[in-house]
């Protein structure tokens, strides 16, 4: 018991210290990227708003959502897991927030792609930036590597609390099915972002059919 019980701990530390990585990279997505593109008007808003739509709601969500998980893991109150777990169960609302960013991720990530190679001045700004992280011990240099951390984070809250849960023995009922709970409601922000995402791809789908249609119907009318 004592050693699943260990485990348990080292898994709520693990949720802690991920996060606070977490935070500390979107932070410097806005400090090192955002914040020099837009002084330096290397990118319009309308690029920027292409690139970065919707990480200013993950930004905000997850620093609350870390305010009231460091007490929780580094305080006195017990039993941790079951505390953690309803943290996770009353943030599931705001973690649907991530729709907006995740159902863009594809359009920044091609955003990122295009301008690169038509935009000389964010192309060496990416790669000045790049050997700058490298020199400073960065762990991370590329932007698309920020960019995706977010896309990755829910389902990593997702199997934490699922190895959570098979750490901790059934026959501690009242703490295992609050687990339960909080992976269910993780599952359910899932479902709502990758429904949230079909409607988005069947959108963009529509819209490049009709531009299509539209572009056969003038050749028609024209030829």
């Amino acid at each position: 018991i004592l050693k699943e019980q260990e485990k348990r701990r080292n898994i709520m530390n693990e949720i802690l210290s991920t996060e606070q990585t977490y935070l500390s990279d979107l932070k410097l997505l806005y400090e090192r990227f955002i914040d020099p593109l837009t002084e330096n008007k290397i990118l319009s808003q309308k690029n920027l708003e292409d690139i970065f739509s919707g990480l200013d709601i993950v930004l905000s969500t997850n620093t609350e959502f870390l305010d009231e998980l460091e007490p929780i893991i580094t305080g006195t109150s017990e039993p941790k897991e079951v505390i953690v777990s309803e943290l996770f169960i009353q943030s599931a609302p705001k973690f649907k927030n991530y729709a907006v960013y995740i159902t863009n991720y594809s359009h920044s990530a091609n955003t990122i792609r295009k301008l690169q190679k038509k935009n000389k001045k964010f192309d060496e700004f990416l790669n000045t930036t790049a050997t700058q992280f490298q020199k400073e011990g960065i762990r991370i240099i590329k932007i698309g590597s920020y960019l995706i951390t977010p896309v990755q984070r829910l389902p990593r809250y997702r199997l934490l609390l699922e190895d959570l849960a098979r750490h901790t023995p059934p026959k501690f009922k009242d703490i295992h099915s609050k687990i339960l709970e909080a992976i269910d409601s993780i599952k359910g922000v899932a479902d709502y972002i990758n429904s949230k995402q079909r409607e988005t791809e069947d959108k963009v789908f529509m819209t490049a059919l009709q531009e299509e249609l539209g572009l056969r119907v003038w050749g028609n009318n024209f030829s």
